[in-house]
C-alpha cells in the first residue's frame, strides 16, 4: 500500500474548508440573514469558492498521477485501462448513489414529495444522475440533480481524459505537453461564447489546473523556495490589486499559485500536527456531497431573520458541527455497507 502524501491531504482539507465557508455565506446572503459575509469570503479578484474548486482540480490531477503514472499507457494495455476505470467508478459512484438515496429519502419525508422544489424535468434525465452528470448539466438540462454540484461531472470527464493526458506527458515530455495543454486552454477560453453555460464549468477551461497537478508530482515533487517566492508575489498582487483579465484566467493563476504555497507549507508541517488535516481530507468527499444540502436546510430556518454578527458566527459553528457529525455517520454507514457487500461477494465466490 502506497504511503499517502500529506501535502495533498493538507490542500484537500483547506479546499474543503474554503468551499464550506463560501457556500455558507451564499446560503446566508440569499436568505437575507446578513448584509456582510463572515470570515474571509472574497478577495480582490475572486472568492473562496473559486479558489477551493481550483485547488480540487489540481490535487485531483496530482493524486491520479501519483497512483497511476506507472500503470497506464504501456503498450496500449486495455486491461490496465479497464482496471483504472473500474477503480475510478468505485471511488466515486457507490458513495454518490448512497448519498443521493439518503438525501432523496430526507426530502421525501420532510416535503412529502419526490419533487419537493417543483422542478419541471423529463424522466429520461435521471440517466444523467446515474452517470454523475446531473449537476454538471443542470444549467442547460433540468434534471434530478440534488447533490454533488457541477464539479463532480467535470472531474468524471477528467477521469476519462487522464489516460490521454498521461500518454501525452510520457510521449511528448513535460514542455511540449504543457504547450499543447496551454494552447488548448487558450483556444477554449477565446472561442467559448455559450452564455447559458458558465465557462468555469466547461472541462477544457479547467484543463490547465488538472494538468498542472499531474505535472507537479512528476517534475517538481519538492517545492523550492524560489517557486514559493514567485507564487507569493502573484497571490499578493491578485489579493490587493484588481487585474483586468477574464475571471477564468484569474482563478487558474490564483489556484496554481496557492497550490505551490500550500504544498510547500504542507511539506514542512511536523507529523504531530498532521492528524486534523488528514481527518478532514478523509471525509472530504462525503462532505462535498452533503454539505450544501445541510447548509441550505439549516439556513432556511432563518429566512429573512436579521442575525447579529455573533449570532452569524454561532450559526456557522452549528453548521460545521452538523456537517461533521453527518458526514462521519454517513461515511461509517457507507464503509459498513461496502464491507458487508464485499463479504457477501467473497462468500458467493467461494461457493462457486
Amino acid at each position: 500500500m502506497k504511503k499517502r502524501i500529506f501535502y495533498l491531504d493538507f490542500i484537500r482539507a483547506l479546499s474543503t474548508i474554503f468551499i464550506i465557508i463560501f457556500h455558507f455565506n451564499c446560503s446566508m446572503g440569499s436568505r437575507g440573514i446578513y448584509e456582510n459575509p463572515i470570515i474571509f469570503y472574497e478577495y480582490r479578484n475572486g472568492n473562496l469558492g473559486q479558489i477551493g474548486v481550483s485547488l480540487f482540480f489540481i490535487i485531483s490531477g496530482a493524486g491520479l498521477m501519483i497512483s497511476n503514472q506507472h500503470k497506464l499507457g504501456e503498450g496500449g494495455d486495455r486491461v490496465r485501462i479497464k482496471d483504472y476505470l473500474k477503480k475510478r467508478w468505485l471511488t466515486i459512484f457507490p458513495m454518490f448513489y448512497l448519498a443521493y438515496f439518503c438525501v432523496t429519502c430526507y426530502y421525501f419525508i420532510r416535503y412529502a414529495s419526490l419533487n419537493p422544489f417543483g422542478t419541471a424535468r423529463d424522466k429520461w434525465t435521471f440517466v444523467l444522475t446515474i452517470f454523475g452528470m446531473d449537476g454538471y448539466l443542470s444549467p442547460i438540462i433540468p434534471n434530478y440533480y440534488i447533490i454533488g454540484e457541477w464539479f463532480l461531472g467535470c472531474i468524471i470527464l477528467f477521469y476519462f481524459l487522464f489516460p490521454l493526458l498521461c500518454k501525452l506527458l510520457g510521449q511528448k515530455g513535460p514542455w511540449i505537453a504543457g504547450v499543447c495543454i496551454f494552447f488548448t486552454y487558450i483556444l477554449t477560453t477565446c472561442v467559448y461564447n455559450f452564455e447559458i453555460y458558465p465557462i468555469e464549468y466547461f472541462a477544457l477551461s479547467r484543463i490547465c489546473e488538472f494538468f498542472f497537478g499531474m505535472f507537479s508530482v512528476v517534475y517538481f515533487q519538492k517545492i523550492k523556495r524560489w517557486h514559493v517566492c514567485i507564487a507569493v508575489i502573484v497571490v499578493s498582487i491578485w489579493s490587493l490589486c484588481y487585474i483586468p483579465l477574464p475571471q477564468i484566467h484569474k482563478t487558474v493563476i490564483m489556484g496554481i499559485s496557492l497550490y505551490v504555497i500550500f504544498a510547500y507549507v504542507g511539506q514542512h508541517i511536523p507529523e504531530s500536527f498532521q492528524h486534523p488535516f488528514c481527518s478532514i481530507s478523509r471525509y472530504s468527499y462525503p462532505t462535498y456531497l452533503l454539505h450544501h444540502v445541510i447548509l441550505e436546510q439549516i439556513c432556511s430556518r432563518f429566512e429573512n431573520i436579521k442575525l447579529s454578527l455573533s449570532e452569524n458566527y454561532f450559526l456557522f459553528i452549528v453548521c460545521i458541527a452538523v456537517i461533521m457529525i453527518t458526514t462521519i455517520l454517513f461515511y461509517n454507514l457507507y464503509e459498513r455497507i461496502r464491507n458487508e457487500t464485499k463479504n457477501m461477494a467473497d462468500i458467493y465466490e467461494s461457493k462457486i
